[in-house]
């Protein structure tokens, strides 16, 4: 994988502001890219000065008098300044007061295009691709079909369709004149080119029959395989300059991909350090599997690995790291990753003073005891971080007052903490947070007191009386909860999502983490599920990867069994190598990101890794994955 800014997730929320601007700009000379008439008005000397909105004024006044097809020429012009204007709304209801019937091809086609910049600002991609399909039988001008390939390549980009919007971009690049709309146009091609996976890339290029996306494509996995071997990727990006001597992909941008390729860090010995028996043997076992399939996969012969056994006392809290450590250290490892067990992980940075090697540890601190260490990295599957993505989708998606339902458990508790506290500093409200015993199976009397419904009852052997008297429970008027967080394994959520529907709490949406799937689909065990919304690494929602990623077959093939429970383990061994080269870019450039087999992984000031996860929906007990959010707004806002 290649590393990418997180300016490829926000850069939608900004270039959504500026959008009529750059698109209304795509050739420089030109000052109407949609080709209207220019009679001499008031209007159209106002719309030439950039007075926006008073020049969308006058032609509505224009429009009130005119005949048609004047009248709609007038409104389509209104519109337009409106949209420059970023008066999308008053934009929109222009449009909608059009007569298209009365539209002749020429009026027609500006009439879609700039239905198209309408809904792009709201979002609506979706809305924009199909308002563009087929519009190349209205026969667009130069002008106007670069408008439509950089309107396609927005779309798709919000869509998460990063190939379709690099190709778009690919198209567009050919009608721009300018040398710095190019440049620019080339960045996000190519940023949308190294998002995706090998596999993707060379089955679109068996599709496609463009020779210059072609091009394009093949200097993608260029990229990609030689990005950590500097001689390598120097040799193949001449070598391709040769197979395309005439592609339009510029000279700045292949001279940064081989500046580029200097930067990642590529350690020749690697120590990694796991415990090879005990509680966690399992679990380090998949990690180590994983991390050695991303060695094989990336062919470094010049690589190599060597294993080494840590011991942790669980009763003490005592390990044999710092003597681990130091042997490694001995040995002429340069690069440390381990220690797996948050004991271990402790007990190391408390003797800081031996940390001299770049670390990887597997496990995060405890957050009052995060120290700042030269080329130390904690990364880890953290249960805390992923309700707090959960609380943080929850709250953008325009929920308020929250019911949570977690274990009563030690686990449970410390859930529950980090749940809350996200909650509370986003804004939103806990109105009951009520815990559970995982052993039960009936969790009646649990949620009629999340839902305060259960009108005093305070034995499960009254409720089920209460119940066999078929008496109707019902939330009370004066609560108003918008949502549900549920955590739960997924052999107690069969039990308490039904139940919870059952006590009327069926229009609240659940929202839960990778807890409550097992990693497989199962239709008949997860029809219970339906409706609950949850996150999970891609190696376990993108079926994509599952199909296309030697890498995860092989692992698949060679553990099937240990592979159903332990997948997610797998891929943070995975991660764990492939993000080892990439490590300083990205605690030194704050938007930086790695696309990873645990998700999209980026670095805060504490050298911690953090995962952005894909979303589900549970249908027909089958999870369907939701629309990536690339930008972070409430929807109420």
């Amino acid at each position: 994988m290649f590393i990418t800014t997180s300016i490829q997730r926000v850069i939608y929320f900004f270039k959504l502001i500026s959008l009529i601007a750059i698109i209304f700009n795509l050739v420089a000379c030109a000052t109407d890219p949609f080709g209207f008439t220019e009679p001499s008005t008031k209007a159209d000397t106002l719309y030439a000065k950039g007075n926006y909105l008073a020049a969308a004024t006058e032609y509505l006044k224009l429009a009130t008098d005119a005949q048609s097809p004047q009248r709609e020429e007038y409104q389509l012009k209104a519109s337009d300044a409106f949209l420059r204007g970023n008066q999308l709304l008053k934009a929109q209801n222009t449009l909608d007061k059009i007569a298209t019937e009365n539209l002749n091809s020429s009026l027609k086609l500006r009439y879609w295009i700039l239905s198209a910049q309408a809904a792009l600002s709201q979002k609506e991609s979706t809305q924009v691709l199909s308002l563009l399909n087929n519009i190349e039988s209205l026969n667009p001008n130069t002008q106007q079909q670069a408008t439509i390939y950089q309107l396609r390549a927005e779309a798709n980009e919000l869509n998460n369709d990063l190939l379709s919007a690099a190709y778009a971009r690919s198209k567009l690049d050919l009608s721009l004149t300018d040398s710095e709309k190019s440049a620019e146009n080339q960045q996000y091609l190519w940023r949308d080119l190294t998002s995706l996976s090998p596999a993707i890339l060379q089955k679109s290029y068996d599709q496609s029959s463009s020779s210059i996306f072609h091009g394009w494509i093949d200097l993608a996995l260029i990229v990609q395989q030689y990005q950590t071997v500097p001689d390598r990727l120097n040799e193949a990006l001449e070598n391709w300059q040769s197979k395309y001597p005439n592609h339009p992909a510029s000279l700045s941008l292949i001279q940064n991909i081989s500046t580029d390729s200097e930067i990642p860090y590529h350690p020749k010995h690697i120590a990694l350090l796991l415990p090879t028996s005990g509680k966690f043997s399992t679990i380090a076992k998949a990690i180590r599997d994983g991390f050695f399939t991303a060695y094989y996969a990336q062919d470094q012969e010049d690589t190599t690995i060597q294993v080494y056994p840590v011991s942790t006392n669980l009763q003490n809290n005592q390990s044999d790291i710092i003597e681990v450590y130091q042997q490694a250290k001995i040995a002429g490892a340069d690069f440390i990753v381990g220690p797996l067990v948050k004991q271990a992980v402790t007990q190391l940075t408390n003797n800081h003073e031996i940390l001299t090697l770049p670390t990887l540890v597997l496990n995060y601190l405890e957050e009052d005891n995060s120290l700042e260490i030269r080329n130390f990295y904690q990364f880890a599957l953290s249960p805390e971080e992923e309700v707090r993505e959960m609380a943080n989708r929850a709250w953008y998606e325009g929920y308020d007052n929250a019911l949570i339902l977690t274990p009563k458990n030690s686990w449970g508790n410390r859930i529950e903490k980090a749940l809350i506290e996200q909650w509370n500093q986003l804004g939103g409200e806990v109105l009951r947070s009520q815990p559970y015993n995982p052993n039960q199976k009936d969790y009646a009397l649990v949620i009629q007191q999340l839902l305060n419904s259960n009108q005093g009852y305070t034995s499960q052997k009254e409720l089920q009386e209460a119940l066999n008297s078929k008496e109707i429970f019902a939330l009370p008027n004066d609560q108003d909860p918008d949502l549900i967080f549920l955590i739960a394994a997924p052999e107690q959520a069969r039990l308490i999502v039904p139940q919870l529907k059952f006590y009327r709490a069926e229009n609240l949406p659940i929202y839960s983490t990778s807890y409550i799937y097992t990693g497989y689909p199962d239709s008949d065990q997860d029809q219970d599920l339906n409706g609950v919304i949850f996150s999970d690494i891609p190696w376990v929602l993108d079926k994509n990867i599952q199909k296309e990623s030697s890498s995860y077959r092989n692992l698949a093939q060679n553990n099937p069994e240990d592979f159903k429970s332990l997948k997610r383990f797998y891929a943070l061994g995975y991660d764990a190598y492939q993000i080892v080269p990439h490590l300083k870019s990205l605690y030194q450039m704050e938007d930086a990101n790695f696309e990873g087999a645990t998700g999209a992984l980026s670095m805060n000031l504490q050298g911690q890794i953090k995962r952005d996860l894909l979303w589900a929906q549970f249908k027909k007990g089958i999870p369907f994955l939701l629309p990536i959010k690339n930008s972070y707004t409430r929807k109420d806002e």
